[in-house]
């Protein structure tokens, strides 16, 4: 019988200049779950996914769980609305790269609305460009080795617009730090018209602010759900920003796809990961 090789797992932490857009690459081989598919929740990030392996991976419809779509070799998720269904590939090897929100748009050009919703393979978007790094990768022998190429082609691609829009950046933390915090209050402090801010988050962010303030709230109390012991729904719902327990409900349904009792009962070991069996 054929041994399963060991699973190896490591997050990378860049360093500066790559650390003021990335927050972590991870790496890993030998991934073989004890199920078929995993749910990821919206969190506000853009990922690029790097297969180091050549079979094709599933993307599956949310609601019956058919098969959607397929990818190849590497592709770029961007900022989800709602949950996404994935293939948990048995004797999986891949790189992740885990972007800062609002500060992926040097490493593609476009705006980041492009994206919004959608899995996008690497080749349509960095062309050959892609399969060269892809295979350098594949070619390195060590981890690190293949994180230090992944770092060094992140570093070339995006030299000339290694920057990132300070306002967005400003509007990103206080959505992310104050769940209570309007999008007039927001527009105030900012100092931007709506129209102007609206255009900013959707090349910037992917989503308008008003749909990413939703975000932040619902991952909010995903990190509350972790944190505490004693639940009561009433005291979550308020200290999170929503208007009442039946409008967290619905929001967190929305998000999810599970109510928040049910919640508990199926996420996985990981933040915004359910496993499905």
């Amino acid at each position: 019988m054929n041994e399963q090789p060991p699973m190896f797992f490591k997050i990378h932490i860049p360093e500066h200049p790559l650390l003021e857009f990335i927050e972590n690459i991870i790496y890993y081989s030998g991934y073989c779950p004890p199920h078929s598919k995993d749910k990821l929740l919206p969190d506000g990030h853009v990922e690029m996914v790097i297969d180091l392996t050549d079979t094709q991976k599933h993307v599956y419809d949310n609601r019956d769980l058919s098969e959607q779509s397929s990818y190849r070799r590497g592709w770029l998720s961007g900022i989800r609305k709602e949950f996404i269904t994935i293939e948990s590939a048995q004797n999986s090897s891949m790189m992740v790269v885990r972007f800062r929100p609002g500060r992926a748009l040097p490493f593609f050009g476009i705006p980041l609305s492009e994206f919004e919703n959608q899995v996008v393979e690497m080749e349509s978007i960095w062309g050959s460009d892609f399969l060269w790094l892809r295979e350098e990768i594949i070619e390195a022998t060590t981890p690190s080795g293949r994180i230090a190429v992944l770092e060094k082609h992140l570093l070339r691609i995006a030299h000339r617009r290694l920057e990132f829009n300070q306002s967005v950046d400003h509007a990103v933390k206080l959505l992310s730090n104050a769940s209570g915090l309007t999008i007039a209050e927001l527009r105030n402090r900012i100092g931007f018209s709506h129209r102007h801010l609206v255009s900013l988050f959707h090349k910037h962010v992917g989503i308008g602010p008003k749909y990413y303030s939703r975000l932040m709230k619902f991952q909010t109390v995903l990190a509350a759900l972790e944190l505490q012991q004693k639940l009561n729904w009433t005291w979550i719902a308020q200290d999170c920003g929503y208007y009442d327990q039946a409008h967290f409900i619905n929001e967190f349904r929305q998000f999810s796809g599970l109510t928040p009792t049910s919640y508990l009962g199926e996420k996985g070991e990981y933040l915004n990961y359910i496993p499905i069996h």
